[in-house]
């Protein structure tokens, strides 16, 4: 059976504490708890076609794909928190909120899978 490259890495919290597992899984754990509803609020703050709170959420989420390292939408997510702190390229911003939305819900799917959470 041959495993599917995954969209996140640990790399990042191995270089902090690759000794301690139960570091990494209280850091994944927070993740889980937290990504889902920064994720959901970036949505909604599109919905509601709010600017700042767009970036407010990029901003958060940002720290969670570097720490994970989902590299895949690093520029994208870094895009989308310039683009609306500075008001431009606004018709940019739906496309990089699916995409950001669709990737860290792949991420928290194959962490849970990969962790058993």
């Amino acid at each position: 059976m041959t495993t599917a490259p995954r969209i996140y890495k640990l790399d990042r919290l191995n270089e902090i504490d690759n000794s301690d597992e139960l570091f990494i899984l209280s850091i994944v754990q927070v993740f889980l708890e937290n990504a889902p509803i920064t994720t959901n609020n970036l949505v909604l703050a599109l919905n509601d076609n709010n600017l700042e709170m767009i970036y407010f959420w990029a901003h958060k989420l940002k720290s969670n794909i570097n720490l994970f390292c989902i590299e895949s939408i690093m520029t994208e997510i870094k895009n989308l928190e310039q683009f609306a702190k500075t008001n431009t390229n606004t018709d940019q911003i739906p496309g990089l909120v699916k995409l950001v939305n669709e990737v860290m819900q792949q991420a928290i799917t194959e962490i849970k899978t990969d962790f058993k959470l």
